[in-house]
């Protein structure tokens, strides 16, 4: 399968971000020069998710975040709709960056990083 999108094809994009009722949520509608483009748009995003999720191994948060990803198609329209507890997405950030720091304290410290 070929894939070929430029943004000449894109006619306009909205993005909204935000948070209400304690879910966090990202919204994106794209609509695109034609139906065809859109299709593809949505084959990439499919193929996309797909290897994330394989690639994931088992780490049920990076589930919990990928599957939280909506994608519809709406004529030459294409919709993404992602929401999460805020909640459960500040712990899943707390835990990542406790994981970060017991990595970095595993390897031990560095040289200064040269300045160019």
């Amino acid at each position: 399968m070929r894939f070929s999108i430029s943004l000449r094809q894109l006619n306009s994009l909205q993005l909204v971000a935000g948070e209400k009722e304690g879910k966090v949520f990202l919204r994106a509608k794209a609509v695109m020069a034609d139906e065809e483009v859109v299709g593809q748009a949505k084959a990439m995003i499919d193929l996309g998710l797909t290897f994330a999720k394989q690639s994931s191994n088992d780490n049920a948060q990076a589930k919990n975040l990928l599957d939280a990803l909506k994608v519809t198609v709406d004529g030459a329209k294409l919709m993404l709709s992602w929401s999460l507890s805020a909640d459960d997405l500040f712990e899943m950030a707390d835990e990542a960056a406790q994981r970060a720091g017991e990595r970095r304290q595993s390897r031990g410290s560095r040289p200064p990083r040269p300045e160019l």
